[in-house]
This record gives structure tokens, C-alpha cells and sequence, in this order.
């Protein structure tokens, strides 16, 4: 009998004679059943014909002696020539497939191609299936996609479940309670877990429910279900992705702070808002004419086509991993690409947290480098769009920790930060297209005989997300922000175009 990954032998007759004993020889080979619906199942195949001979009990979903099964993947009558028996948790069938796999490769093509957040978004959906091969990864990998409503994050959500299946099957909502959360972790078992509105799940507020909140993503990232009498803790493996319009930063305020830090580390906190007023676009995909026309070609793109490309990188993987040298060589690769992604973000110097915290983005860019390698990820670049965001979510976390001296600190914080790549206007103008200039980390200026730095709009919104608005209202209390025209100034900050809108803080300078 394979269980769990171990292969152990007892007699079959051993079974209906005694069959706390015939457990009892399988637990001496190294299986231990102890779930009475596995048992249940093992007694009804023995029973069945034909009678004797070895069986493979699937209990989940990913890796198995080589053959990977999909989450919802509709089980093969055997396993190597071995009778399967199907253990999965009930309602773990039926995803199916649309489309066809050109189709999403054209489809994921033109949304994703040089777009910041949806290239990650489908990595880390390839990197959910490689799990098993990054041994450094203690906990599940997990993240949240933090910003307003209606910018297409829960859409992102679903851009990854076409990688396994129909996203109205993978994609869950946030329960009541923290063991809500077992069904979806089973059905999630070797791919991705997808839940939708994290900030519902405190609805009620309270102290109690933040305790839960963090309770609830310790669970996600150990992977652990409850353990109750007569069974054992199942340990599940998967990433999980969440969308929220609150940050773990804020719902995990009042926190004790071993607790509260606990949980940022094991959940990245990532902006969805790309920052150009377009959502989580960075640019208009093809064929779009506005950022709504981007949306609506997402949620026509994630309904009709989906289940293709998680059976087709399984199939490349057992290719792989049946070769004499394979399962090193993959282990190799990824490593390998891990460690270029953490020294061209400078993880290997970080701190410990940090470092720990970009594991996931090393992961994701090693599994699309993997995914494009094996022409399943149809994108001309990877590593450039996931740095961009693992910068974004580095600024987010900074920005979203409280400073003594209020908005003009924070403000001078950022250009700390930023100092080496701020444009100082003094030594003259830059030559930035639209796009560089929205991009730009800043320029420094000097208006009415004091240092201010400019910001234009889109960097401001990528920069400070949702904590932009109530920044620029206490900047203007506090007599830091320069504005003729509404909360913007208009004027020169490149070489070819005479007036640009921007926001002006002035700088405390000593």
C-alpha cells in the first residue's frame, strides 16, 4: 500500500480477519492510516474485484512517485500499473477544462506580457506545483493583494486559478471561522489556494478577531489541519493568495508584536494598484482602449479559458524527473535561480526578515523562468516585472509603518530611501518620456527659495497607495505641499515638455 508518500506490504486476508492488526503491519513498514474514511475505502477495493495485490491511496492532490495530479484532476483508474484509491476530501472533482492551450498562451500573451503584477501572478502559480522540489521553504509561500475596489485584483486571483481549472471552482471567500478554512486548504493541496476578500473575515471587528486573523494565516502557511480523535494532522502544501482592501499591517494593529511580525513575515503585503490609473496594469494590453476595456478583457479571458497549463508543466516535470539525472538537475535550476533573483534584489544582504520574505519572489521568478523555458508562459521578460513588484511591496511596508513626526517625515523618509535615483533638477533637466516620467522615483527642485520634492501623480499612487489622500491632506494642513491647482503644481521637470502636473512637498532640511 503507497500512502503518503511510503510504501509499506501486510497480508490482505490479514484485513478481514484482523484489521487492527493488518494496520498494526502497516505502521511497522512505515504507513500509519488512521482516518476511518481511508480505511473505509481501502476495505471497499479489496473487496471489489480484482482481489489481492498492491494499491496507491491519493489522499491530496501533487506529486505521486513521479505523476503529478491537478487539484480537482479527476484521478486515473491506476497509478504505475497500481489500482488507485480515491481518499480526497469530498467535492474535489469535476474542474474540467475551456478553451484550448493555445488560446490561453495567446490569452495570457496579451495580459500579461510587460505587465508588472498579472507576469507575477501567473509565476506564482507555476511555483505553487514546485513545492516540493525547494527544500528551503519551510511554510507554504503566501501573499495578499491589497488595494480599492473595482481595480481588478480579484481578477488577478482568478488569472491564476486558469493555470489548474475553472476560477468559480478554485477561487473560495474568507469563512466565519478558522477551520472554514480546511475544505478549501484540501482542495488546494498541490496547487494554489485563492481566497477572495480577506478583510471580511473581520467584519466583526475586535480584538478577538485580529487574534483570529493571525491564527488563520499561521494556518495557511503551516499548511496544518485541525487534529481530532481518531485521525492525525494532515500537513498540505500549496501558495496561497489572498485579496483584501486592508493590509495585514493594519488589520494585525494592537498586535503583540512578536505575533503581528510573525504574520508579515509568512504573508508579503502586495500593492494591486500598478500606480498609472489603470488598475493592476502597468499599460493598456493590446486591443484595450481604456483601463475598464483591460478589465472586461480579464474577466472574458479567465471564463473562457482555463485547465490547460498545470497538467501540460506536470507533464514536462515527469519528463523531467523521469530522466536519470533529473530530479537534480531541477532542484539545481531552481536554485540556481533563486539565488539570482535574492542578488539582483539584494535579499543576500538583507535583513534576515526580508530575506525570508523574498523567498517567495526568488520562487515565483524561478518557476516562470521554468514555465517560459518549457514555452507554457508565453512572456518576453520575467525578472524585471517581479522585481518591479517586490520593490512596490518593499515601499508598501515601509510606508505603512508609523513615523514620529507625521506626513512630512514619512516624506522625508521616502527620499532617503530614494536618494541615489531622485533627479536633482538643479543640474538640469532629464530627457524622460510620459512613461519614465510617471515612473520616475522623484525630482528635486527648488521653489520660493526651499528644496521640495516633485512627485508626479502616478508614482505618488504607486508610492503610498491607499495612505495617499489622507498624506496629502495633513502635507497641506501642515503648509508642505506647494499647490496652484487643486493639490498639483504645474511645472517644467523634463527637458522636451515645458509642464508637467505634480505634487511639491516641501523638504525639512537642516
Amino acid at each position: 500500500m503507497a500512502y503518503r508518500g511510503h510504501v509499506a506490504h501486510a497480508p490482505l486476508d490479514l484485513l478481514f480477519a484482523d484489521e487492527g492488526a493488518f494496520y498494526d503491519a502497516l505502521l511497522r513498514g512505515g504507513v500509519r492510516v488512521l482516518d476511518p474514511k481511508v480505511r473505509s475505502l481501502v476495505r471497499q477495493t479489496a473487496e471489489g474485484p480484482p482481489a489481492g495485490g498492491p494499491i496507491h491511496v491519493v489522499e491530496a492532490a501533487g506529486f505521486h512517485g513521479g505523476c503529478y495530479l491537478a487539484p480537482g484532476e479527476p484521478l486515473p483508474r491506476t497509478l504505475h500499473g497500481v489500482p488507485v484509491v480515491d481518499a480526497r476530501p469530498d467535492g474535489e472533482t469535476g474542474q474540467g477544462t475551456a478553451g484550448s492551450p493555445a488560446d490561453w498562451r495567446s490569452g495570457a500573451r496579451r495580459l500579461a506580457n510587460g505587465q508588472a503584477l498579472p507576469t507575477f501572478v501567473l509565476a506564482y502559480g507555476f511555483a505553487a506545483i514546485l513545492l516540493a522540489f525547494v527544500g528551503r521553504l519551510i511554510d507554504n509561500p503566501g501573499a495578499e493583494l491589497v488595494g480599492p475596489s473595482s481595480i481588478g485584483k480579484s481578477y488577478l486571483l482568478r488569472l491564476l486559478a486558469t493555470i489548474f481549472g475553472d476560477p468559480a471552482w478554485l477561487l473560495a471567500c474568507w469563512d466565519a471561522t478558522i477551520n472554514g478554512l480546511e475544505g478549501p486548504m484540501a482542495r488546494a493541496d498541490g496547487g494554489a489556494l485563492l481566497l477572495d476578500e480577506g478583510s471580511q473575515f473581520l467584519a466583526d471587528g475586535g480584538a478577538e478577531r485580529r487574534h483570529a486573523m493571525a491564527r488563520a494565516m499561521f494556518k495557511l502557511a503551516h499548511g496544518t489541519e485541525k487534529a481530532r480523535y481518531g485521525t492525525i494532522s494532515v500537513r498540505r502544501r500549496f501558495a496561497f493568495l489572498s485579496s483584501t482592501n486592508v493590509p495585514l499591517s493594519a488589520l494585525t494593529a494592537g498586535l503583540p508584536v512578536d505575533e503581528a511580525a510573525g504574520v508579515r513575515v509568512r504573508v508579503l503585503s502586495i500593492p494591486s494598484d500598478a500606480g498609472t490609473g489603470l488598475g493592476v496594469f502597468d499599460r493598456l494590453p493590446p486591443g484595450c482602449a481604456t483601463g475598464a476595456e483591460a478589465i472586461a478583457a480579464l474577466h472574458a479571458f479567465v471564463g473562457a479559458q482555463h485547465g490547460h497549463a498545470a497538467p501540460a508543466f506536470a507533464r514536462r516535470l515527469a519528463a523531467c524527473l523521469s530522466a536519470p539525472s533529473g530530479h537534480a538537475w531541477l532542484e539545481d535550476y531552481l536554485a540556481r535561480r533563486m539565488r539570482a533573483f535574492e542578488r539582483r534584489a539584494g535579499l543576500d544582504r538583507a535583513p534576515p526578515t526580508v530575506a525570508r520574505a523574498g523567498q517567495t519572489f526568488a520562487l515565483a521568478y524561478a518557476a516562470g523562468c521554468l514555465a517560459r523555458r518549457w514555452r507554457l508562459l508565453p512572456l518576453d521578460r520575467i525578472g524585471p516585472l517581479i522585481l518591479k513588484v517586490h520593490r512596490r511591496t518593499l515601499a508598501a511596508e515601509a510606508d505603512a509603518v508609523p513615523v514620529a513626526g507625521g506626513a512630512p517625515a514619512v516624506i522625508g523618509r521616502y527620499v532617503e530611501r530614494h536618494a541615489g535615483a531622485l533627479h536633482d533638477l538643479r543640474q538640469g533637466y532629464p530627457n524622460l518620456s510620459a512613461d519614465a516620467c510617471d515612473a520616475a522615483p522623484g525630482f528635486l527642485q527648488v521653489i520660493d527659495g526651499a528644496l521640495h520634492l516633485l512627485l508626479r501623480p502616478a508614482r505618488w499612487t504607486a508610492a503610498f497607495g491607499s495612505r495617499g489622500p489622507t498624506l496629502l491632506r495633513d502635507l497641506r494642513q501642515s503648509g508642505h505641499l506647494v499647490a496652484r491647482d487643486g493639490l498639483q503644481l504645474q511645472t517644467r521637470v523634463r527637458r522636451l515638455v515645458a509642464k508637467d502636473r505634480v505634487y511639491a512637498i516641501r523638504l525639512d532640511t537642516s
